[in-house]
């Protein structure tokens, strides 16, 4: 791993025992234009596969403009320059998706662990996340790097799914989950949007490969338990005890980071390489998260008809 430090920007590692990411110190809005830093941003995602933006002005506008570092999003162009102020438009926003019980708890905005967009043909490329509200226990994100997880898995299993792609479909979500879900998972309370997509029949499944190489030669294993619907050309008893081996292969031989949120923080991922996930908290309390949606895709995903 290479972490780079300049004059103006700190990269240091997220933590000794964590194989993967970096923390980032130093970014100002005025840096965010610099040809040089936007390199060495782009660079370092490449490289560390998730980075952790610190004590960064918690606004739209410098949200915005880290976005733009890593491509286009729904705030604005490519290229332009960041409007002054927090009038910064294109944000999603989530908060109170719902309560579940996970194992006898029950808790709030609970997501398992998932790649973004996996039920669609093309995969963006991230996103810039930063929490708005922030609860004092629990409402953790979780990431785990595909390439840590393509060396850790069973040699066995994985030549099996070298050569595998997996079937995604948007309702297989919370409760719906065929595939690694927790071992008792049932609904309290949802939204209504949660609902509809559940409910939803008028759908048309993806696939994505189970295995991928990048550019740079690293394969990836990028499997997502939720919405997983099955192995294409293997839906039977025989692809589904496999696709849930793998699932809980992958859960046994991550190694996972958590991240605790602090006003301050904006973190990117990389969509095509990681999987995630929130802990979830109690009900009692309102987790907000803000983020951009980076557009882009690897080019190897496809819907199924």
């Amino acid at each position: 791993m290479r972490y780079i430090s300049t004059e103006s920007l700190c990269v240091t590692p997220i933590a000794d025992d964590i194989p993967f990411g970096a923390k980032v110190n130093g970014l100002d809005l005025e840096s965010t234009y610099s040809p040089n830093i936007r390199e060495q941003m782009n660079r370092l995602l490449e490289i560390h596969g998730l980075l952790i933006f610190e004590n960064i002005q918690p606004t739209n506008c410098m949200q915005a403009a880290i976005s733009e570092i890593f491509g286009d999003d729904q705030a604005h162009d490519v290229g332009s320059q960041i409007p002054e102020g927090d009038n910064v438009k294109g944000f999603l926003d989530s908060e109170n998706d719902g309560v579940v019980e996970v194992d006898g708890v029950q808790v709030e905005n609970f997501l398992p662990w998932h790649f973004d967009q996996c039920y669609a043909a093309k995969l963006t490329r991230g996103g810039i996340l930063r929490a708005l509200s922030i609860v004092p226990e629990g409402g953790l994100t979780g990431f785990s790097d595909g390439i840590q997880l393509y060396n850790a898995v069973s040699p066995a299993l994985r030549e099996r799914f070298e050569t595998f792609d997996i079937l995604y479909d948007s309702a297989l979500q919370f409760w719906n989950m065929r595939f690694g879900r927790p071992t008792s998972y049932k609904p309290v309370r949802v939204s209504k949007i949660v609902a509809e997509q559940l409910r939803s029949t008028s759908r048309v499944r993806s696939i994505h490969p189970a295995v991928w190489r990048r550019p740079t030669g690293e394969k990836v294993l990028h499997i997502s338990p939720m919405q997983a619907a099955g192995i294409a050309g293997l839906e039977s008893v025989e692809g589904d005890i496999l696709l849930e081996q793998m699932c809980r292969e992958m859960y046994s031989k991550m190694i996972p980071y958590y991240h605790r949120w602090k006003p301050t923080d904006m973190v990117i991922w990389d969509n095509w390489r990681f999987i995630h996930m929130v802990t979830g908290h109690s009900p009692a309390h309102v987790r907000n998260m803000r983020r951009t949606i980076i557009f882009g895709d690897y080019g190897l995903g496809r819907r199924e008809h």
